[in-house]
């Protein structure tokens, strides 16, 4: 429980290595053998960690700058202008390094190549993204939430402390 809950540095980056990691052995392995590439999993590898990089950073952006910066401040139009820009910009830099492989891998149904698709193919990996970047909100935020209430609790506690000495004096 510790790894999760500890706020010091070492356990914060160690908590999102882990969670980089397990994520792109999760989908690079669904990718290999959904796959009828002939890279084989090194190839598959690739293309999940580079996929990974621009979705957690998607995320990271939201998490860390977008939410606090815009969010928070009720600067609620502007947020969502800047989340969908944000997105859509990360979706057309990622298709740059990944040649839409991720999406052929995985579901080539779903993603058909061609120059009037672009946009949609941008929206729909928008999409995609918008769903790991709430994830990973939530689980931001519930791990705050948890954090904020026990320590709530414990000065709660503190304060019943204190009482009970001011009383006995």
């Amino acid at each position: 429980m510790r790894l999760f809950l500890d706020q010091r540095w070492l356990f914060r980056i160690l908590r999102h290595i882990l969670l980089f990691l397990s994520m792109v052995l999760i989908f690079s392995w669904v990718a290999y053998y959904k796959s009828e590439s002939e890279a084989g999993y090194p190839g598959q590898l690739v293309v999940v960690v580079i996929n990974a990089v621009f979705f957690f950073g998607y995320a990271y952006l939201t998490v860390y700058l977008l939410i606090p910066g815009l969010l928070a401040k009720r600067k609620i139009s502007l947020f969502i202008l800047a989340f969908l820009v944000t997105g859509i910009l990360l979706s057309a830099i990622k298709f740059l390094f990944s040649d839409f492989e991720f999406y052929q891998a995985i579901s080539p149904e779903a993603v058909k190549i061609s120059d009037s698709g672009y946009f949609a193919n941008l929206l729909v990996n928008t999409k995609d993204m918008t769903f790991i970047v709430a994830l990973f909100a939530i689980a931001r935020y519930a791990r705050d939430h948890y954090i904020l209430e026990s320590n709530i609790r414990e000065l709660r506690h503190k304060g019943l402390e204190a009482e009970i000495k001011l009383l006995e004096h």
